[in-house]
């Protein structure tokens, strides 16, 4: 008799015992599903923002080069409309700079005897330096520009290309201190015959400035890289 007592009073408290532990396990398991389930509602969340974010700030950097590419369409069809007066492009590289302020220089350069026949360089170079655009003809046996990549490279692909950044040293005309990137643009007569190459610069510095000032975060960072990788 007390041993079917006994029996009856474990037998509930082993049920209460399993019956706590299947509440304990169903518990645990369903904070598990609720937590991996809102972990990752999260993470995607937060990846969708993060792609957003990216999309936009690509799309702001585009606007930036963007305007160095209209400046240029702008300006190179009066270049090739006045083929006849060489001192009027000294007077469109000036005008580039004066309307686009963030360009740092502009070069409307020409083949060889483009000119005249004892005249192998003609190059009409404009700087921005501060508050004065300092202008000349970059052509020279010292500097001879039809072996620098911002010539060579639209003529060779035919078409406009952004040059990696550079820096123009010991030219023996005026002084840039600033890396810079070119967006190079090759010209072409009405016989479709290459004549020469419409560049304009800006300062990787500056550019770098604008790219930073996006930051999307606080702990964000930027990095540029060349065509290389």
């Amino acid at each position: 008799m007390d041993k079917r007592n006994n029996t009856r009073r474990r037998f509930p408290i082993s049920l209460s015992i399993g019956v706590v532990l299947l509440i304990v396990v169903a518990g645990i398991a369903a904070l598990s599903y609720f937590y991996f389930s809102s972990k990752d509602a999260i993470l995607e969340e937060a990846t969708d923002r993060a792609e957003q974010t990216l999309d936009n700030t690509v799309l702001r950097v585009e606007n930036i080069l963007d305007e160095v590419v209209t400046a240029e369409k702008n300006m190179k069809w009066l270049v090739l409309r006045h083929l006849d007066s060489p001192d009027h492009m000294f007077t469109y590289s000036k005008e580039i700079l004066k309307n686009n302020p963030n360009a740092l220089g502009c070069s409307i350069a020409f083949e060889p005897y483009f000119f005249s026949k004892t005249e192998k360089w003609f190059s009409a170079y404009s700087y921005n330096e501060g508050d004065t655009i300092l202008t000349e003809q970059e052509g020279t046996e010292r500097y001879d520009y039809y072996e620098q990549e911002w010539y060579k490279k639209p003529k060779q692909l035919g078409k406009a290309y952004w040059i990696d950044p550079f820096r123009e040293i010991d030219t023996g005309g005026i002084e840039v201190p600033d890396i810079i990137t070119s967006y190079c643009s090759p010209m072409y007569d009405k016989q479709n015959k290459f004549i020469g190459v419409f560049s304009i610069d800006i300062s990787l510095e500056w550019l770098s400035k604008q790219i930073s000032a996006m930051k999307p975060y606080p702990n964000s960072y930027s990095v540029m890289i060349d065509t290389s990788g």
